[in-house]
């Protein structure tokens, strides 16, 4: 929910950069750009952390 609200609102204030029309593209899809990149740099750091928890779990259970 939260990771769809930030991507939201990158993209408004990119469409708010935009409307004043002196800002080259790349610049204006910075803050999106950014955005998505986080989000999925986390999701995979935090699915490949899972994925050795979960190993690791099944390997030594109590």
């Amino acid at each position: 929910m939260y990771g769809t609200a930030t991507q939201i609102g990158a993209i408004g204030l990119a469409a708010v950069s935009a409307a004043g029309g002196n800002l080259p593209p790349l610049a204006i899809l910075a803050l999106p750009l950014l955005s998505a990149t986080g989000m999925t740099l986390w999701a995979t750091t935090d699915g490949v952390l899972m994925t050795h928890a979960y190993g690791w779990a099944s390997g030594h259970p109590l």
